[in-house]
Order: C-alpha cells, then sequence, then structure tokens
C-alpha cells in the first residue's frame, strides 16, 4: 500500500474515533467523515465499504493497537503480583493517553457491530487476561473458584471507573489513588 493511501486511511480511521467520542457510533456519517477526512467520498468508499466495515476496521485496529501497547504477552517469570500491578497501571495510562479510542472501544463492544468483529480481535484482549488470570490460579493466589471473566470484570471495572472519574474531575489519578485502586482489586481477586 502506498504511503499516501496509509496516510489516508490513518486520518479516515482518526476522524472516525474523534466523531465516535463526540456523538456517538451513531453519529458516524460515512458524507461527515469523508469532509471531515478531506477526502472526496468515493476515497472514503474505495477504502470502506459502508459504515459498518468503517466501525469495525477502526475497533480491529485499536484493539490491535492497544494490544501492542498494553505488551500483553508476559513471561510467568515475575510474581504474580507484579504482573497484575503492571497490567493495571499499563491500562491506567493507556486509556489516559488514548481517551478518545478508549471511548471508541467502549462504545463498539455494547453495540451490534461488535457481533461483526471477528473472533480473534473480540478475544485478543480477554485471551491475555486470561492468562494472566490462570497464571494467578496455578500460583494459588488468586481464587480459584472465581471465573476467569469476574475477575477480569474486576480488573476492567476499577480501572475504568478509576479513569472515568479522573475525566469527570471527581478525583485524580495520583500514585495514591492508583495505588489504593490496586489494593482494591488485589483485595478483591485474591
Amino acid at each position: 500500500m502506498k504511503l499516501k493511501d496509509q496516510e489516508k486511511r490513518a486520518r479516515i480511521r482518526q476522524v472516525t474515533i474523534d466523531i465516535v467520542a463526540e456523538q456517538g457510533i451513531a453519529g458516524v456519517k460515512m458524507a461527515s467523515v469523508a469532509k471531515r477526512a478531506k477526502v472526496v467520498p468515493s476515497t472514503l468508499y474505495t477504502y470502506y465499504k459502508n459504515k459498518e466495515t468503517l466501525i469495525v476496521s477502526t475497533f480491529t485496529y485499536i484493539a490491535q493497537q492497544m494490544t501492542e501497547e498494553l505488551n500483553l504477552l508476559f513471561e510467568p517469570i515475575q510474581p504474580f503480583r507484579k504482573l497484575l500491578w503492571n497490567l493495571f497501571e499499563q491500562a491506567i495510562d493507556y486509556k489516559l493517553k488514548h481517551h478518545k479510542e478508549d471511548v471508541f472501544f467502549k462504545m463498539f463492544i455494547v453495540s451490534p457491530y461488535f457481533d461483526k468483529a471477528t473472533p480473534e480481535t473480540k478475544r485478543a484482549l480477554e485471551t491475555a487476561a486470561r492468562q494472566l488470570m490462570e497464571f494467578g490460579k496455578e500460583q494459588m493466589i488468586i481464587k480459584a473458584e472465581t471465573p476467569d471473566m469476574v475477575l477480569i470484570a474486576a480488573l476492567d471495572g476499577i480501572i475504568d471507573k478509576l479513569v472515568d472519574y479522573h475525566y469527570k474531575n471527581m478525583l485524580t489519578l495520583d500514585e495514591a489513588i492508583i495505588q489504593a485502586g490496586f489494593d482494591v482489586l488485589w483485595d478483591a481477586v485474591t
């Protein structure tokens, strides 16, 4: 793919993310995406057949970037608590640096478009978190009887709420708050 094509795709993708963060998925209109991305509508349709392919493609890109940036491939040579702390801290950092992408991600997974994403994309983040939880269970550190998805929900829930409260100016995400959030998570899963 030519560099120019990659630049257009990146611009289109960013405009889509911006619109979803501002107006929700329903606010995405192909004509307004083309206009804001400064491409003619026919160019947009060359890359994306319709709104569905645009939205799903953008989600796939965000999921891949998130997986790479969170460095979810871990070697279980560190203590489980350290691995969980690293994931907790990295996830908060990612969500603060990529707020619009996080908003897009959250909206996508509760939308009808989620069914259109590939199973591999849907499972990418979940698989790494499950592996981490299984490692904790093997080490007899976390609650073996608790389903992995419940443990992951505790992790996601605390991280999401801390970041949401930060953006709503309900708290400042400083070291003490992040540590307190992790302590609550640790108490919940052990």
